[in-house]
């Protein structure tokens, strides 16, 4: 059971229950009132923690959207529109990337997050965490979703088919789920980059992050 084994990690468990106190505090998921059950279809996800080496999200909850509860039944993954492609071929992102003169890696801050979900579809994103998070044997209350969850198949980054611009289709062909890897040839060339990138996603609340380039002006510009 996940609660009792982030009991046994204090620390886990403590940062396990801050994301998910930021993601309502954020309006990102919500607590279902304990008499909104009836007549309703609903679902419940599984998750757990992914441990990750990274300064801005050093654990991820990962919601299992995948997951069945027999052979016979389907899962929420299963009923959703993936859209197409789900995912740019990274093979073909990191030979497009070592072309370039300067490079530039970025990643878009909580990227699923912003993508609100239908009312009627927040019912299917239900799941259970802990009433009193420093007792692991606590009863369990009911949260759900009002955005696109990490773990869904959903692709939520339709928005830069709304462009025609040379720096959009370049993000449309080197995205990688919600990292940008890609590159210029000129120092102008990279900053102009930079700023319609921030730019374009800013309209939907995206924002780049972590930028990382060999170009010093650029260095200089994401630090401003």
């Amino acid at each position: 059971m996940l609660a009792r084994r982030l009991g046994r990690q204090p620390e886990l468990l403590t940062l396990y229950n801050t994301i998910i106190v930021e993601q309502e505090q954020h309006g990102f998921i919500e607590k279902v009132d304990p008499s909104d059950v009836e007549n309703k279809r609903t679902h419940y996800i599984p998750h757990h923690p992914v441990h990750k080496n990274s300064p801005t999200t050093p654990a991820r909850i990962i919601y299992n959207c995948s997951y069945r509860q027999s052979k016979q039944d389907v899962s929420l993954n299963d009923c959703l529109m993936v859209g197409n492609p789900p995912l740019n071929d990274l093979c073909g992102i990191l030979v497009r990337f070592r072309l370039h003169r300067y490079a530039i890696s970025t990643d878009i801050e909580k990227a699923f997050l912003h993508v609100n979900l239908n009312e009627q579809d927040q019912d299917f994103t239900r799941f259970l965490w802990l009433l009193n998070p420093k007792d692991p044997e606590s009863t369990f209350t009911t949260y759900r979703f009002k955005v696109v969850l990490f773990g869904s198949t959903s692709s939520p980054f339709y928005h830069l088919n709304l462009y025609r611009f040379t720096v959009s289709d370049d993000m449309k062909h080197n995205l990688y789920a919600d990292n940008i890897i890609s590159g210029c040839q000129t120092k102008e060339e990279i900053l102009h980059y930079y700023a319609t990138a921030r730019a374009i996603l800013k309209e939907t609340n995206f924002n780049l992050r972590s930028w990382a380039t060999n170009s010093h002006k650029l260095q200089e510009k994401a630090l401003d």
